[in-house]
């Protein structure tokens, strides 16, 4: 191998571009479709999905100009970056050690644009969103690929020689992926959606950022500290993820015969999965913290010792508060998960089984009681000491299938 090349940048060029290529075939498969079959989508109701459905105020509120603008501008200009960065590299002497990192980087720069092209398409809410996020995927891949890159050349024997025009144009290509990375992220998912007149909690409404963030019940808050006197009947409807009736249906489709703990594991495997996926990561990025902590201290005695350190504090340091806020995010998403993708869920399925199974029973206590009069002795004042019996003996049934449902719950 030429010594011009880098066998771990060319590594690392073909990983991000294998994964920015995999995160590309759902926007290439979209424009394949939109090519073939048209280009417009026309829509013969309001929106609607199993959370609700839309309304004409909230499909005109809706709108994706400003991100869709800001992804126009950071694809151009990420694209003019690259391209001149990759042509300045091959040309000239000087910087010729960048010659394949830099063209790794236009190359994957250029499979982004797809994703650019299939959300200017016309598409449902659903599809543009899905579009958007393997794009951000794309753009994660492509903006740590070009920051390792980079950085790799920020070394003592490369830096010096750099201009200030080359590193212009290395940040103006950093930036431009994540403005990429930003505009997609803030994409929302789709207009309000109602059910009976009440707005739907906009969790799965807003934009991924939104939801990352917890933002998404920004405006609630607000609300409530405006009016502490708010009424249940004023907060947003919850999603069909979590409305009883809907998890109800879903427990009575499974066997009764399985025991309970496979029958909850079942319904709800795939968040038990991405508990535990949360789980380990945020027990991997605790170790961060320490590693960088340990490299930062070894640089200081280096730097000690008379030797050039560069900026490799610097990247530590930038590695450590990069570590303690997907270490502080990720805890916090898991806690999250747990409560309210979990125990919440489960606890509203078994809670309505319980109820469910409370309405079919039946006022058995009180069938042994005499039939009606077969040979018209009764008078009229022992059938009113029936009617007493009677309705004591029904609230006494009533009573136990209350203790039941409690004792059940």
């Amino acid at each position: 191998m030429s010594p011009n090349i880098d066998p771990v940048a060319v590594s690392v060029g073909i990983a991000a571009a294998v994964l920015i290529l995999l995160a590309t075939l759902p926007a290439l498969n979209s424009i394949i479709q939109k090519l073939w079959h048209g280009s417009y989508t026309s829509l013969e109701s309001l929106p609607e999905d199993q959370d609700g459905e839309a309304t004409e105020e909230s499909i005109s509120s809706y709108s994706t100009t400003v991100q869709m603008t800001a992804i126009y501008t950071a694809s151009v200009v990420g694209l003019v970056a690259s391209t001149v960065k990759a042509v300045i590299s091959t040309t000239q002497d000087s910087v010729r050690y960048s010659e394949v990192e830099s063209w790794f980087q236009f190359g994957t720069f250029v499979l982004l644009l797809p994703h650019v092209m299939a959300l200017s398409f016309k598409h449902e809410y659903a599809s543009q969103f899905r579009i958007a996020s393997y794009a951000s995927l794309a753009s994660v891949a492509q903006f740590i690929m070009s920051g390792f890159l980079d950085v790799r050349l920020l070394t003592p024997a490369h830096y010096d020689n750099l201009t200030r025009f080359q590193v212009a144009i290395w940040i103006i290509q950093l930036v431009a992926t994540a403005c990429l990375l930003f505009a997609c992220l803030c994409l929302p998912r789709r207009p309000d959606v109602f059910i009976n007149d009440k707005v739907v909690d906009r969790q799965y409404t807003a934009s991924a950022l939104s939801r990352f963030t917890f933002a998404w019940p920004g405006h609630l808050v607000k609300y409530i500290i405006k009016n502490p006197s708010i009424d249940i009947h004023e907060l947003p409807r919850m999603d069909h993820y979590t409305r009883s009736e809907n998890l109800l249906a879903k427990f009575s489709e499974r066997s009764p015969a399985q025991a309970l703990w496979r029958q909850i594991f079942g319904l709800h495997y795939t968040t038990f999965a991405k508990h535990w996926i949360l789980t380990a990561t945020e027990a991997l990025l605790n170790f961060v913290p320490k590693v960088s902590m340990y490299f930062i201290l070894h640089s200081l005695e280096r730097k000690q010792e008379g030797e050039n350190i560069g900026i490799d504090n610097w990247i530590w340091t930038l590695i450590l508060a990069v570590g303690l806020i997907l270490s502080c995010w990720t805890g916090t998403w898991m806690r999250w998960v747990g409560d309210s993708q979990l125990a919440l869920r489960i606890e509203a399925q078994l809670c309505a089984a319980v109820f469910a199974k409370a309405m079919l029973k039946k006022d058995t206590r009180g069938a042994e009681k005499s039939t009606a009069d077969e040979d018209g002795d009764e008078e009229v004042d022992g059938n009113e000491e029936e009617v007493d019996k009677e309705d004591s003996e029904k609230k006494g049934t009533q009573q136990w299938i209350i203790n039941l449902m409690g004792i059940d719950a």
